[in-house]
């Protein structure tokens, strides 16, 4: 329903006290994302992870989006840290690390709420 996939046929949903009907459908899906329950890992890095795989992706943006999601400590405590290898579903080779969960959909610009008009 908050994607508007389906019309609202009571009450209402509302974002900053407005109604979400305000806004046309592609002005309000650009403003969310959708993080799936499933992880998109690959293997690489974790770092390569974080990054999307863009070598372009500065480290220290790598760094800011580990931190936004609370795991910078935890991965700079690693051995390799942002260096550090995982296996396919963010598996590393010894053990299963929570570090990189949720990463991947969380990188890049945080949603806003679009102006009504």
């Amino acid at each position: 329903l908050l994607l508007r996939f389906y019309e609202i046929q009571r009450g209402a949903i509302l974002v900053d006290g407005r109604d979400i009907r305000e806004w046309s459908r592609d002005a309000l899906r650009e403003q969310f994302s959708v993080v799936l329950q499933d992880p998109a890992l690959v293997r690489g890095t974790i770092g390569a992870n974080i990054s999307l795989e863009d070598p372009a992706v500065p480290a220290d943006r790598v760094r800011r989006a580990a931190a936004d999601a609370r795991l910078a400590s935890h991965i700079e405590s690693l051995p390799l840290a942002y260096d550090e290898p995982l296996s396919e579903r963010g598996r590393r080779p010894v053990d299963r690390p929570e570090a990189a969960i949720g990463l991947r959909p969380r990188f890049g610009p945080g949603p806003t709420v679009p102006d009504a008009g």
